[in-house]
């Protein structure tokens, strides 16, 4: 990491003979090759042969100079290889197709792709790739059947030069359970390729997917998705939400019924969000478990009310633990009036909310977790401590 003088990692007559090495991570780097090249005298017309027969994981990234693996004629195997990611490798022909062979042999083995999809793709369970190998995938013959196995899947873009990818790309990935997108300047979630309301698409490309990961798309304005989306159509096994670095929110921009079966909700770093969603869709996430909201600078309540919304009981039945970190603006989780109950609560952690002076305007039901009260911090925090510290781990800092 951070070597930019480095021009290479190995020597071939190292790499030759490495059984044992079972993860290599190359990030950062000047490196223009992974393995240097066999002195003169000692090439031969034949290809060299790497074998990586414990290599389970792979990481390349953000590698603008490498070109190759190795500068000569060479073949090379992964048996092992269940976690691939190669991200900001611009010179380096990442992925390729075995169409013309020669006794199993590429006919021209001088800078063959790194890997064969063929032979590598089918037995990955974690793939990480950046807008290039995505659009070369995209706009290739692959088979659909080659992406079946992969568990979860990064997509990582450059900014501002991302370039947009379909959401169809995703409907080659039969069992994919964690997606994470990151760095992408994406307007709208769910609306690519002129089909914004065709959300049955979405919800057979996306109807696997348990864990997904939202970081730094800056062109996300206001919502995550269109407020008409059906977010629980297109994501119905959604169990964890992770948003982080997503500058321009207002709010999640969710439905009543968009996160049923979500039991984790992590939000941080979102520096223009003002409050995490309103009552309805708050009042929606029947099975959180865990509720951590950090590092939001703007953010004044937790749960906002929407104009005359009417006043209503949200209980969080499951919910065991409530972050609420450096929210420097907070002034209550709840500034309408309504019903609040935290009867399963085990862990409450306030830290950095120096403006929070109420919990909610309206009636706190349960056991004492959180008194009514309208002290300054200083003595909110004494309160709160001395009320339930018996009864939850709890740390107000």
């Amino acid at each position: 990491m951070g070597c930019r003088s480095l021009k290479n990692v190995f020597p071939a007559s190292v790499a030759k003979d490495l059984p044992q090495l079972g993860y290599l991570s190359i990030f950062d780097c000047g490196v223009e090759e992974i393995v240097s090249k066999l002195e003169e005298g000692l090439e031969s017309e034949t290809a060299v042969n790497f074998e990586f027969d414990q290599l389970h994981t792979l990481v390349l990234s953000r590698l603008p100079e490498l070109k190759y693996f190795y500068p000569g004629k060479h073949t090379a195997k992964w048996p092992m290889l269940n976690e691939l990611e190669v991200a900001g490798c611009e010179k380096l022909k990442i992925l390729g197709t075995q169409l013309n062979t020669n006794n199993g042999q590429l006919d021209s083995p001088i800078h063959p792709p790194l890997f064969l999809v063929e032979k590598v793709i089918p037995k990955l369970q974690l793939l990480t790739l950046d807008t290039d190998c995505i659009a070369m995938i995209s706009d290739s013959q692959f088979s659909s059947s080659l992406f079946h196995e992969i568990k979860s899947f990064r997509v990582v873009g450059h900014g501002a030069k991302s370039i947009d990818f379909r959401i169809s790309f995703f409907e080659r990935f039969y069992t994919l359970e964690n997606l994470t997108i990151s760095y992408y300047e994406i307007k709208e979630l769910f609306c690519s390729e002129g089909d914004t309301a065709n959300e049955e698409m979405y919800a057979g490309t996306l109807s696997t997917i348990r864990n997904l990961k939202l970081v730094a798309l800056n062109n996300l304005k206001d919502y995550l998705w269109k407020q008409d989306v059906q977010v629980d159509h297109i994501l119905p096994k959604l169990e964890t939400l992770q948003v982080h670095f997503c500058c321009n929110l207002i709010c999640l921009g969710s439905s009543s019924a968009s996160f049923q079966n979500l039991t984790i909700l992590d939000v941080q770093f979102c520096k223009t969000m003002e409050y995490l969603d309103t009552c309805l869709a708050i009042q929606g996430m029947a099975q959180l478990k865990k509720l951590m909201v950090r590092d939001c600078i703007s953010m004044t309540e937790i749960v906002a009310t929407e104009g005359d919304e009417a006043t209503c009981d949200i209980i969080f039945s499951k919910l065991k633990s409530l972050e609420l970190m450096n929210l420097s603006r907070l002034k209550s989780f709840c500034s309408g009036n309504h019903t609040f109950g935290f009867p399963c609560l085990e862990e409450l952690i306030v830290s950095g909310c120096p403006e929070l002076e109420i919990f909610c305007m309206g009636v706190l039901t349960h056991p004492p977790l959180l008194a009514k009260c309208g002290y300054d911090n200083e003595h909110w925090c004494s309160d709160l401590k001395n009320t339930i510290q018996e009864v939850y781990s709890i740390k107000i800092l």
